[in-house]
Parts: structure tokens; C-alpha cells; sequence
């Protein structure tokens, strides 16, 4: 009972002499311990918050643990620890003892998940773990007096370090912004930060769907250059990189492939003379092109399609009709896949596959329609290049020559003139041969 009655009165001798200090004490650092000595001691007590304009401490004690004499002169030697450190200390200054140090953060990023991908508005988001190493030459302790080799602190009770992403499209969102910051007793502080980071990455679709992609987030500073804060991503670190993926990271349209860091220090037409720290994290994600193969074959076969309907005779109608339609369904699959993309000032390959099919079906369906006309359609102008169709007949036994006249509607052009017949397949002919060996030669440059 008398180790109780000590320690609770050494606990709040070290609340008093906090309150005097920071003169915005918010009281007793326990509540309930008469209640406690009277009632045979609760198993478990929180102490209340210690409040001032510098620090912030929540502590949990276990009574029972007091009995048996186990933490009873550690949990003392915390919060005089934590007294000590935060009792005149100011989060507004740099941690360094002379002006002209700076600060050196050594970071780097975990890449956990990519969000969103926005191609159109080229805008990517990235969920990340940004890991932050520096030193505090405030906070630091002798290990051996304490017994305490590190303590868990809040982010708002010290100096934090001025990291931003220059290329971010929007706000990042900050999962947890107070805590996961470990104190060591040499000053060393690690904060590892979940982040989502959007930011914009310049497409370059020239060999989409086939494409890579490569985006790149510039961190520094907006606040110090390099003779206050001096930013580095990790370098031969024996516990943490400047840059890893995840090996759980998954995504159904892109996977990364590499990464890479690139650090310099920029002089800025802004602040001649100065150095400001910029670091690039490289991204490259490589497209998974499962989806648009599907529409690249789709096209393919539509091609190929109206390239066997072509070899139907020419005199049939349902030649041109079925050829006529083909081409729009290589338009609703262009719309499909313009929805995908950004406006760009280039063709990329799969729009350069989807035109050289159009153009294809149009220049077949043109054809069919252009020799089914000339062949059954009557055209006064055909008798300057033909000359009309002689036949004979029999009269009494007498040789007649009978010229047809043109005005004769029960006749087609190919009854009319001679030659137009033969003339007009040969053209199919030739035509069938140019534009498959142009269809083939084309698609295999594409694809090569």
C-alpha cells in the first residue's frame, strides 16, 4: 500500500510541476485515484490528457502491474522523459542548434495500389506509403537513464519537414496525419505517412493499345532550399528504398514494370543563387491490351468479311448491299475507342489500324456499286467509248443487221455495247488483287 501511495504521489508531483511550467495545465493528471485508493484498486486507469501550447500526452496505467512492481518506474520515467522533451519545446523552428545546418530528410515510396487512371483528362492517382527519416536535435535522451530506446509521438507535437508534390492535380488525401511517427533516443525521427497522391502524367499513345507509359511525381519543397532543408530519397539505406512496388499490386489494365529515381538540385529563375531539391519518381506501367485486341480482331474479320463478299459475281446486287454497311460498323467501334482516349494530335496504331480497314470496306462497297451500275444501268454517254451490239437475224433466208437501239428498256448496258462486259470484269479482277495485297502490306507494317 505504501509503494502505491508513492508512486501515485510522484505521478502527480510530475503533473504539478508540468502545470507550473506550462502554465495551461488541464489539471490532474489522473482522475479517480482517491476513488482507486478506496475502493481496492480498479484493474486498469487512462490519465486524462496533458494539455499545453507545446505537447499533447495520453497515458495508460495497470494497476495491477503497479503491485507487482513491474512498470511502475518505467511508466515515471516517461513522463518525466516526455516532460522533458516537450515542456519548452517549439514545433515552429527548424531542429537544428545553429542556423546555418540544415535539415537532411532522407525519404522514399511504397507503391500499394493504383486508384484511378483517367486517360482522357490525363490524371493519374496513386495510393502510396511515403516513408520520412530526419533528425530532431531536441528531442534525444540518454537511453541508459531512461530505459527507453524510442516513444511514439503525434505529428503535431513537433517540427515536420516541408515535403509537396510539385505536379499534383489535386489535394492529397492523408489517411492518418497525427500519428505513425517513431522518436528514437538519438533524435531520429521515422514517419511513415499513408498518402493518395493525384497527379498529371502526359500520355504518349502513339503505339496504343501496345503502349507504356511513364509518369513521374516531382517532390520538394515549397518552403526551404537546400541550406534549410535538404531533401533525398533513400541511397544505399539498409531497411528502406527510394521507390518499391508492393508485391501484392494488381491492376486489370496497367502493371508496372519499372521504377526509377532521379535527384537534382535546381536553380530557379525565381531565386538566383539558391538550390532547391527536386526529386523525380519515375513510374513505367505497361497496358494489358486483352480488351482492345478483342476490337482490333473485330475489325480484322469485318475487313476480311467484306474482302470475301467482294469475290461474288459482279452482276449480283446483294454484293453491293451487304458491302454498303460494312463500314459503319467500323465507325461505332471508332467511337467506342475514341471514348478511351485523350484528343491527341497524332494517330495512334489502333486508329491507324481502324482507318486502314474503313477505308478498305469503303473503297470495296464504292467498287461493287461503281461496276453493278455500269452494267445494268443505261448511260447515253457509254456509246462515244463502245460501239453498239450488232446482231443478226434471218428474214427469208436473208442476213439482216439489226443495231439495238438504247431506248430499248427490256436491254442492260452489258447487252448494249460490246466489250463493256469484258471490260468491266477485268477491272473487278484487278481490283480484287490491289486491294488484298494493299490490305495485307499495310496491316503487316502496322503490326510488325
Amino acid at each position: 500500500m505504501i509503494k502505491k501511495l508513492f508512486l501515485l504521489f510522484a505521478l502527480l508531483s510530475i503533473n504539478k510541476a508540468y502545470d507550473l511550467d506550462s502554465g495551461s495545465g488541464s489539471g490532474e493528471i489522473y482522475s479517480g485515484y482517491e476513488d482507486t485508493i478506496n475502493s481496492s484498486f480498479i484493474t486498469k486507469y487512462t490519465s486524462s490528457t496533458m494539455t499545453s501550447s507545446r505537447a499533447t500526452t495520453t497515458t495508460t496505467i495497470d494497476i495491477k502491474s503497479i503491485e507487482n512492481g513491474i512498470f511502475d518506474k518505467r511508466l515515471v520515467k516517461e513522463l518525466l522523459l516526455r516532460n522533458t522533451l516537450f515542456n519548452n519545446y517549439k514545433k515552429e523552428d527548424r531542429p537544428v542548434k545553429h542556423v546555418s545546418t540544415n535539415v537532411k530528410l532522407q525519404y522514399g515510396i511504397e507503391i500499394k495500389s493504383l486508384e484511378q487512371f483517367d486517360q482522357k483528362g490525363e490524371n493519374i492517382e496513386f495510393n502510396l506509403w511515403i516513408t520520412q527519416l530526419w533528425n530532431d536535435q531536441y528531442l534525444t535522451w540518454n537511453q541508459s537513464e531512461f530505459e527507453y530506446e524510442h516513444l511514439n509521438i503525434n505529428s503535431n507535437q513537433i517540427w515536420i519537414p516541408d515535403l509537396e508534390l510539385y505536379n499534383a492535380a489535386s489535394t492529397p488525401l492523408i489517411f492518418d496525419s497525427s500519428g505513425g511517427l517513431k522518436l528514437h533516443y538519438n533524435g531520429d525521427i521515422l514517419w511513415i505517412r499513408p498518402t493518395r497522391y493525384s497527379f498529371s502524367c502526359k500520355l504518349d499513345l502513339k503505339q496504343f493499345p501496345f503502349d507504356t507509359q511513364r509518369c513521374t511525381m516531382t517532390f520538394g519543397s515549397w518552403k526551404y532550399n537546400a541550406n534549410f532543408l535538404d531533401l533525398r530519397p533513400f541511397k544505399n539505406h539498409p531497411k528502406f528504398q527510394n521507390i518499391s512496388t508492393d508485391p501484392k499490386f494488381s491492376h486489370n489494365e496497367w502493371n508496372i514494370i519499372d521504377t526509377y529515381v532521379v535527384h537534382e538540385d535546381i536553380e530557379y529563375l525565381c531565386c538566383p543563387g539558391e538550390l532547391w531539391p527536386n526529386s523525380f519518381f519515375t513510374i513505367v506501367l505497361q497496358r494489358n491490351y486483352t480488351k482492345y485486341m478483342i476490337v482490333i480482331a473485330m475489325t480484322l474479320l469485318i475487313t476480311i468479311a467484306s474482302l470475301v463478299i467482294l469475290t461474288f459475281s459482279m452482276n449480283n446486287y446483294t454484293r453491293t448491299f451487304v458491302l454498303v454497311f460494312l463500314p459503319l460498323s467500323i465507325i461505332w467501334l471508332q467511337v467506342y475507342i475514341s471514348s478511351k482516349i485523350p484528343v491527341i494530335e497524332y494517330y495512334s496504331l489502333m486508329e491507324k489500324l481502324l482507318l486502314t480497314c474503313f477505308i478498305i470496306t469503303i473503297f470495296n462497297s464504292l467498287e461493287s456499286a461503281f461496276v453493278y451500275i455500269m452494267l445494268n444501268e443505261k448511260y447515253d454517254w457509254l456509246k462515244h467509248f463502245y460501239g453498239k451490239l450488232v446482231k443478226n437475224y434471218k428474214f427469208n433466208n436473208k442476213r439482216i443487221i439489226h443495231l439495238k437501239i438504247i431506248d430499248n428498256s427490256t436491254d442492260n448496258n452489258k447487252d448494249e455495247y460490246m466489250n463493256l462486259r469484258k471490260h468491266m470484269m477485268i477491272l473487278d479482277n484487278f481490283y480484287k488483287i490491289g486491294i488484298n495485297m494493299c490490305f495485307i502490306i499495310v496491316i503487316a507494317i502496322l503490326l510488325k
